[in-house]
Order: structure tokens, then sequence, then C-alpha cells
């Protein structure tokens, strides 16, 4: 019973993050097919050439919107 819990636990959590992986693989593709340059870490969402700490991080992705965004449809396919 425990070894099959232990698999289970296993599975479940490849499976979040290979999914939520994917996820990001398809805001980055519609990002990239619109032009807008990104940055690819998970707790970096802003400038790809500057740091978080830096005050203009975000400037200029307050508004910006991707009608193309495919992150959720990669989500729902997988």
């Amino acid at each position: 019973m425990r070894k099959t819990l232990i698999k289970w636990f296993v599975i479940l959590f490849c499976a979040f993050v290979i999914s939520t992986f994917i996820h990001e693989i398809g805001h980055g593709v519609s990002s990239y097919a619109v032009g807008e340059q990104i940055s690819t870490g998970f707790n970096r969402v802003g400038d790809a050439y500057k740091n978080p700490h830096d005050p203009d991080f975000r400037k200029g992705l307050e508004n910006f919107e991707n009608p193309y965004d495919l992150g959720p449809a990669f989500t729902l396919i997988l």
C-alpha cells in the first residue's frame, strides 16, 4: 500500500511539473509570435534584459495583452 501511494505521488508530481512547463511554453510561443521580448524565468516576468529589482523592470508590459495567448490552449490540449 505504501509503495503504491509513493508511486502515485511521484506520478502526479511529475505530471504537474510537466504540465506547468508546457503551459509556460505556450505563453512563450505566443509572445514570440507577436514579437514581444519576455524573460523566461518563472519569477521574472518583465523585461528580459533587466533584473526584478530594477524600478522599470515591468515598464511597457503594464497594458500588454496578447489576444493569441497559447498557455491555456496548450494546457487544455495536454
